[in-house]
């Protein structure tokens, strides 16, 4: 298994675990989906074409 898929498995038993509510605010970081659950934990960045 990669490490980056052990991470982000790891990072959603915590919240499991630990019976944390999960909060979503979409004033702040817009619709809940699988992309934006991404940015938001830092699994992903977002980039200019042309800066890169």
């Amino acid at each position: 298994m990669h490490p980056e898929t052990q991470n982000l498995i790891s990072r959603l038993r915590n919240y499991t675990e630990n019976r944390q509510p999960f909060v979503w605010n979409t004033e702040n970081r817009g619709e809940l989906n699988c992309w934006n659950l991404l940015l938001s934990e830092g699994f992903v960045q977002t980039t200019d074409f042309d800066q890169a």
